[in-house]
């Protein structure tokens, strides 16, 4: 679906929703890791499925 489309997302966790909140931030913006989750068709599915409702 959104195989072509280069993105830039920051993501972060509310302050005050996790122990160690700076960590859980630093973990959500590694590109290596994003990488690796989207090769998980079903995380990739959930991503595109979000992306498209926003495009609506």
């Amino acid at each position: 679906m959104f195989t072509d489309i280069l993105l830039q997302l920051d993501i972060k966790v509310a302050p005050g929703s996790h122990a160690d909140e700076e960590s859980v931030n630093k973990q959500l913006n590694d590109k290596e890791r994003i990488a690796a989750a989207l090769e998980n068709p079903n995380l990739r599915q959930l991503v595109d499925e979000c992306l498209y409702s926003c495009e609506i």
